[in-house]
Parts: structure tokens; C-alpha cells; sequence
């Protein structure tokens, strides 16, 4: 968004929020001018900004996917246009996250049967094979193709600092910094041959926290048990976390500041609403949120990176 302000420097230097659970208006409506509306024939009123190719959908499938998605019995279709805005601008913030991801799987469908269509008639000599073979630019334009709307979004998102991408199966996840993401990585792949069931649980916490809205409970849940399942291969005589924690007390070169951090997130685990090992007293039980989630996301990787990379030594001494 190459504006006055920006282009001569008029705007306050602040470091913008990043967005996660909202989707302010100002959010909302450039998604629905600059996005939206490339997608959608709404007729003459955007007749200054006409759509190049053939649209996506028309004015009254627009609005019957908000009417299905909001639980709406009656909607006005006499203003397509208007009522899709209010629509997009009211509803809650994971409804409108949710509407992306619908219009991105929807051109996903279109495109693969569009792309089926032209095989089938290019196959039946009905086609002529050598234009077959840019089918991608002749059936599925770029306004029409989920390429070029993942794409749109994503660049959106990122300017505005919306912490969410789209994903090649029209999916919003979590965007991590990128160290995070760097090192969720590299554990995955150091797990996923030698511990298969520490990486099945870290690929459950990772979706979690990936989800919309986040889950906090399964991000913690998970990643608990990553580690507790590495733990348990390290130590075999160890049937739960807090077990090889006291091996690891006794028997290891693990320095015990660090052994306490394992054991401080065991035990919060097992203090959270929907934690591990059932509902905690009312007294102790902590509402997980997802700042705490993110936590122990964070800090359950750098354990599995610790103790994969260091690797378990017992002390002989």
C-alpha cells in the first residue's frame, strides 16, 4: 500500500500489533475490496473496476455460503454488494477467518474441475492438444486460480502483520517467528525416523497451535507428551515424564536447573482444565491461554532439542 502517508514518511513509526484472535474492521474491508471482489460479480455497482475474466461466483452464491456459514435463515439479496459487507464486517472474527478459507477451497474445486474438463475434451479430440497444453492460462486465469488468491492473501496478511497464511491445501495456520519455526522444523525431522510416537505428538501440538481458533489445551497436551515419550525412550524403566525426571536427578549429567524446568512444565500440565490426567481440584486449576500455550509450545521444542541433540548420558559415576 503505496499511500501519501508512507510515501513521504507522514506515518508515526510504531511497530504494529501483531493480529491473531481478531480480524479488525479496517482488516475486514481491505480483504473485501482488494480480494473479494475480484472473485465475485456483483453487477454494475463495481462496473468502475470490472472483473477481467469470468468470476468465481456470482452475487446470490456469495450470499448463500455467508447464510450457510452464519446460520442466517433470511438474508436481503436485493443488494448483494452491501449485504455481503455487512455480513463480512459483523460477524465474529473466526467466522470471517473461516469465510477466507471457504472462498480459497472453493476456487481449489473449480479449478481442479475446470482443469478435468479441458483433459477430458483434449482426450476426445475436441480440443486441440497443443492449446491444451497451457490449459492453466486458458481456463484458469489468474483471478480464477487459488494460486494467485493464496497469494493475495498472504501478501495482505503479512503487510498488516495478521500472524495467519494460507496454506497449499487452503488452510490458515499460524505464522511463527521465524526462529520458532525454524527450530519446530529441525526437531520434527530429528524425530520423526528414530522417535515416531515424540514426533506424532509434536505434529498434533504443532496443528494445535496452528488452528483456529488455537487450542490451547491440546497444544499443551501434546507437546507434554512429545517429551514424555522421549523421555520414557531414553530412560525405559521410566513410565511417565515425572518418573524419568527423578532418573534423571539422580542418574544423569543434565545440569538440575534444567531438569527443573522439565519438571515445572510436567506438574503445570497437570494443573490445567482439560489436562492431561483429568480435571485438577478447583483450587489448582488453571484456564490454559494462548500466550501460556505458545509457552510451553516454545519451551517443550527447545526440551526435545535438548535432550535429542545433547542426548541422555547416564552418570556412571
Amino acid at each position: 500500500m503505496d499511500d501519501f502517508v508512507k510515501r513521504y514518511g507522514y506515518e508515526p513509526e510504531k511497530e504494529p500489533k501483531p493480529i491473531i484472535e481478531s480480524a479488525p474492521d479496517w482488516l475486514r474491508l481491505l480483504y473485501i475490496e482488494n480480494i473479494l471482489r475480484k472473485y465475485v460479480d456483483f453487477g454494475e455497482v463495481l462496473s468502475i473496476d470490472p472483473i477481467e475474466v469470468e468470476p468465481v461466483y456470482s452475487q446470490e452464491e456469495i450470499i448463500d455460503k455467508l447464510a450457510i456459514q452464519l446460520k442466517l435463515e433470511k438474508v436481503n439479496k436485493r443488494e448483494p454488494w452491501k449485504t455481503t459487507r455487512i455480513l463480512l464486517r459483523e460477524c465474529e472474527w473466526y467466522q470471517f477467518y473461516n469465510f477466507v478459507e471457504i472462498i480459497g477451497r472453493s476456487i481449489q474445486t473449480r479449478e481442479i474441475q475446470i482443469n478435468r474438463d479441458v483433459q477430458e475434451a483434449t482426450e476426445m479430440g475436441i480440443m486441440d492438444p497443443e492449446l491444451a497444453g497451457g490449459t492453466d492460462v486458458l481456463t484458469v486465469s489468474l483471478y480464477q486460480s487459488y494460486a494467485d488468491y493464496q497469494r493475495r492473501v498472504n501478501e495482505l496478511f503479512k503487510e498488516v502483520q495478521v500472524m495467519w497464511e494460507l496454506d497449499h491445501e487452503g488452510n490458515l495456520t499460524r505464522v511463527l517467528p521465524d526462529d520458532v519455526y525454524k527450530l519446530s522444523k529441525n526437531v520434527q525431522q530429528a524425530l520423526r525416523e528414530e522417535h515416531p510416537v515424540a514426533y506424532d505428538h509434536l505434529i498434533k501440538s504443532d496443528k494445535a497451535i496452528s488452528s483456529i481458533p488455537l487450542d490451547p489445551e491440546i497444544t499443551i497436551n501434546q507437546i507434554v507428551s512429545a517429551v514424555e515419550s522421549l523421555a520414557r525412550e531414553l530412560v525405559p524403566e521410566a513410565h511417565t515424564l515425572g518418573q524419568a525426571v527423578k532418573v534423571f536427578r539422580k542418574e544423569s549429567n543434565i545440569p538440575e536447573y534444567l531438569i527443573n524446568i522439565v519438571q515445572n512444565l510436567w506438574d503445570y500440565s497437570n494443573n490445567i482444565i482439560g489436562g492431561r490426567h483429568g480435571q485438577p481440584s478447583d483450587s489448582q486449576a488453571i484456564n490454559a491461554s494462548r500466550e501460556q500455550a505458545e509457552f510451553c509450545f516454545y519451551l517443550g521444542m527447545a526440551i526435545l532439542n535438548y535432550l535429542k541433540t545433547e542426548e541422555y548420558k547416564p552418570n556412571n559415576n
